[in-house]
């Protein structure tokens, strides 16, 4: 992947672990990545396959999942009063009034805390063309 621009889609991604880090939560995620010259998820690029790490520090778990997999169907990341939906910038290193929100047909998992990262680990695998978001007249 050799693009300046990428993205973590939630929708599509995948929970496949959760583990506490002292007061921290790592959630494992199989993450769905958009990559652009332009703008990632919006503009025409390739989409890929990584695995990630979004580490919630001094977290609270609100909701929790019955088991440790979600496939994503909709998401969101509060920091402070700003949202970000479905899309998350890479990299993604914010402090503030962390508020995570996962959901799916497993469940939904809730988390707060005081900072959020998003580290991808592991090697991208490709996945698909992007042709570009359906632009509103």
């Amino acid at each position: 992947m050799n693009v300046e621009n990428r993205m973590v889609e939630f929708h599509d991604s995948e929970v496949t672990g959760i583990r506490l880090d002292n007061r921290d939560v790592v959630v494992e995620i199989t993450a769905y990545v958009h990559a652009s010259q332009g703008r990632p998820g919006i503009d025409r690029g390739t989409g890929w396959s990584q695995r990630a790490e979004l580490i919630v520090e001094d977290a609270t778990v609100e909701r929790s999942l019955d088991s440790n997999y979600l496939w994503i169907t909709d998401g969101f990341l509060e920091v402070n009063s700003k949202r970000f939906n479905n899309l998350l910038p890479v990299p993604f290193d914010e402090s503030g009034k962390i508020n995570l929100r996962l959901s799916g047909a497993e469940g939904s998992l809730w988390l707060s805390g005081r900072r959020v990262r998003l580290l991808l680990t592991g090697t991208p695998t490709y996945v698909e063309d992007f042709p570009g978001a359906e632009k509103e007249d």
